[in-house]
């Protein structure tokens, strides 16, 4: 997988909780990949249904992202120490919660 791709899918799990707020998701990744060409309704398309679920309400105003299954939230946790991608989000973001999530400290 390209290091954009793996970037994307890391963005979200740095959230809180899930589902992410597509447009959250989004900005974040504009956040981290600011000198770099990337399109982004590509790595949605392919990772969308492998990886990634796109959810929506009734009303189609709150698109949200979530993990197709929940093995892969518990991969991506196994990975927050040996990961440069985390130190990336890490350094980069805008959110709280990721910067919390991405440093592997328990604020419970």
């Amino acid at each position: 997988m390209l290091m954009e791709y793996k970037l994307f899918l890391i963005s979200p799990y740095c959230f809180e909780e899930y589902p992410v707020s597509i447009e959250g998701v989004e900005k974040s990744f504009k956040y981290l990949m600011t000198n770099e060409t990337y399109d982004l309704n590509e790595i949605e398309k392919a990772l969308e249904e492998s990886w990634i679920v796109t959810k929506n309400d009734e009303t189609l105003k709150n698109e949200c992202l979530d993990f197709i299954n929940p093995s892969i939230v518990d991969f991506l946790s196994s990975k927050t120490n040996s990961s440069s991608m985390f130190n990336r989000i890490l350094s980069q973001t805008r959110y709280v919660a990721q910067i919390i999530k991405s440093s592997g400290v328990d604020i419970l």
